[in-house]
């Protein structure tokens, strides 16, 4: 029985994601998301928790949701793509369903060929050599090497994620069809709505401001977020430095993402700055994109090393499911990856254990702040 799978942060839930899980349900009998935890692969703290969002993926038709282990979540594109696959697999998906600008299956396989190819090339060595940061250098030696059209596919953040997903595919889960699905509405970071959609970025900011975009977001949902809990970007920049002026250099170097001495700009970096864009600011170069510096921040508040973000999921938190979502947790193989409701019986995993300081931490960050524990207690999200 076919089941389409997404990745997705839903960071918020918006009428974008609506319309994808829609088409999910359109190409097979049963829908699940894997989803990002409490900090999400940009670098920052997720607006609301990953319990929130996936009832309000939910209320919109999704059957079954899990979320990653937050290593995964604080990962670059490829690492991110890479678990969010096998996690899909591991609930036996059979479709992997994702947003793109443009291309069709063929296309994404083939520019994951490419991207591949020119990773390998001494020529991307050199451009590395030169102090490009390795989107950048992936980017421009794909052009080089195999013309300004592949270049340009490249150059969209979803088209960038569905070649990541489609490498992922081929390597880990080549039983899995990719599904690419034309964004609908406003571009990725687009500050202009289009008709009934907008950027999450656009929304994001909105809700902070105290603003909330009842237009953009599915009636379903609206009441669930529009009084809930959230956590501003800058919610926990206090967190982040202090941690990091008190790290000494030769731990900031084992955590996740942190190589070339990187470790010794940010900790001077630190000393003077007095909030995260200001840190941003001081950290910044060509060599490092400011994702990649915001992952690293919030992966060292969190002590989030390279060995852990480099395996594989140790778990699979369930978050909620309906009817249907039960059916396909029954059907899945006993053996493989845990998927629970309940993380304290896999207390003695790393991965569980820094996902409860993250969500704890998230709740430091929120307004109003929130107890400890979410982690622990959350019940499973039940719907009919």
């Amino acid at each position: 029985m076919e089941t389409a799978g997404i990745i997705a942060e839903y960071n918020p839930f918006h009428n974008g994601h609506g319309f994808l899980q829609q088409q999910a349900a359109q190409l097979a009998f049963r829908t699940a998301a894997v989803l990002s935890g409490y900090f999400v692969q940009r670098g920052e703290p997720a607006l609301y928790s990953p319990f929130l969002r996936a009832e309000a993926a939910l209320k919109e038709g999704l059957d079954l949701a899990v979320s990653l282990p937050t290593a995964m979540s604080l990962a670059p594109g490829e690492l991110f793509a890479r678990a969010g696959v096998l996690a899909l697999a591991r609930l036996g998906v059979t479709r992997l369903v994702f947003g793109c600008e443009s291309g069709d299956a063929n296309t994404f396989r083939q520019a994951a060929q490419t991207v591949r190819a020119a990773e390998n090339s001494p020529l991307f060595s050199r451009l590395l050599q030169q102090g490009m940061g390795y989107p950048k250098a992936r980017s421009r030696a794909v052009g080089l090497l195999y013309g300004k059209e592949a270049e340009d596919f490249l150059s969209t953040p979803n088209n960038q994620l569905g070649v990541c997903y489609a490498a992922a595919v081929e390597e880990f889960a080549p039983q899995i069809q990719l599904c690419p699905i034309p964004r609908q509405g406003a571009g990725h970071h687009s500050f202009t709505p289009q008709g009934k959609y907008a950027s999450a970025t656009l929304l994001r900011e909105t809700i902070r401001r105290g603003e909330f975009p009842h237009r953009y977001i599915p009636a379903s949902s609206q009441t669930l977020l529009e009084k809930a809990p959230l956590c501003p970007q800058d919610g926990l920049e206090q967190a982040v430095l202090y941690v990091l002026r008190t790290m000494p250099p030769e731990k900031l170097a084992a955590i996740a993402q942190v190589g070339e001495g990187l470790e010794h700009r940010i900790l001077r970096a630190a000393k003077h700055a007095a909030s995260l864009s200001q840190l941003l600011s001081l950290c910044a170069c060509p060599r490092y994109t400011n994702a990649r510096l915001r992952r690293i921040f919030y992966c060292a508040l969190l002590g989030i090393t390279k060995k852990e973000q480099t395996g594989r999921p140790e778990y699979l938190r369930l978050l909620g499911m309906n009817q249907k979502g039960r059916e396909l947790l029954s059907a899945m193989p006993k053996a493989g990856i845990p998927v629970t409701p309940s993380p304290a019986k896999f207390s003695h995993l790393i991965q569980v254990r820094r996902d409860a300081l993250a969500a704890d931490l998230w709740g430091l960050g929120c307004t109003p702040r929130q107890a400890a524990g979410e982690w622990w207690k959350h019940p499973l999200i039940r719907l009919n």
